[in-house]
């Protein structure tokens, strides 16, 4: 189990992660998807997961 510094490099390190996986599906599906809900769901979420990413990329230039 990770303490401390190694706990919040371990955790900023998935975000960074997870967020750029999400924001490729995402775009994938705004781009690609046939079923205009979810097509719509999509294009209307990715700015909010590219703003997450920005943060997230914000944080972890404060923690180097």
């Amino acid at each position: 189990m990770k303490k401390g510094k190694a706990f919040d490099k371990a955790y900023v390190d998935m975000m960074l992660d997870d967020h750029k996986k999400d924001i490729a599906e995402f775009r994938k599906c705004a781009d690609n998807c046939s079923d205009s809900t979810i097509k719509s769901f999509a294009s209307t979420t990715l700015p909010v997961l590219e703003k997450h990413l920005d943060s997230i990329q914000a944080i972890a230039a404060i923690k180097k």
